[in-house]
């Protein structure tokens, strides 16, 4: 099952929820991704969480619902980077029916996280755009 199955299983509402993370690298064809991170509004959160979806303890000291391969939060936080469902919303586009975050916010995030896997997500992204320019021209 591809992230677009994934989250369509799901059934939610689409201006309440976008895609984040490796599932829009995913979505891309830049490389695969087994889990799918959402950002997701507060009365979506609410009702996953009644629906017995695990909450965590981020690092960072926020929550995240975690089922299956899926983990959920209402918000994106690392030191230097700050990201709002709302905001998260407005810089998403609809990929075969599903929202995804536009890849600008992943490589902040990912600058922002800084971890091996992250500076190699950037690397890809940046070739996956500087393909996309090529094309287009």
């Amino acid at each position: 099952m591809d992230v677009f199955e994934k989250v369509k299983k799901l059934n939610l509402p689409k201006d309440k929820y976008t895609v984040f993370g490796g599932g829009v690298l995913e979505a891309l064809g830049i490389r695969k991704s087994g889990d799918v991170d959402l950002v997701v509004t507060k009365d979506i959160y609410d009702k996953l969480k009644e629906n017995r979806w695990k909450e965590m303890i981020r690092p960072d000291g926020t929550k995240s619902l975690k089922e299956n391969n899926f983990d959920i939060a209402t918000n994106l936080n690392c030191e230097g980077y700050k990201a709002s469902t709302k905001y998260l919303l407005e810089k998403s586009s609809l990929i075969k029916g599903v929202p995804f975050v536009n890849l600008e916010e992943i490589i902040k995030f990912k600058k922002c996280r800084n971890s091996k896997k992250d500076k190699n997500d950037i690397k890809l992204i940046k070739q996956h755009l500087q393909s996309q320019t090529h094309r287009g021209s």
